[in-house]
């Protein structure tokens, strides 16, 4: 499930890349930069909805290519 439009709009800049990038004047033609969330008998939005990212987080890391972890167990 993804939390941000802004990270919608940076994954498509930077397609190929694991990235951490920092927000700025062209982060802000998003202005509706949150999701609300909803599932069954569950609702949340945010308030207010219309604002700039960039004036609650300072970058975004966009992790476009994972590797799995292998889960190491003590002897």
């Amino acid at each position: 499930m993804r939390a941000t439009r802004v990270f919608d709009l940076l994954a498509e800049r930077y397609r190929e890349s694991n990235v951490a990038v920092a927000l700025d004047e062209s982060t802000d033609t998003v202005r509706v930069p949150l999701y609300d969330v909803e599932q069954q008998g569950y609702h949340l939005e945010f308030w207010p909805s219309r604002f700039q990212l960039r004036t609650a987080v300072d970058a975004m890391i966009l992790l476009k290519h994972t590797t799995p972890i292998t889960v190491l167990r003590g002897h």
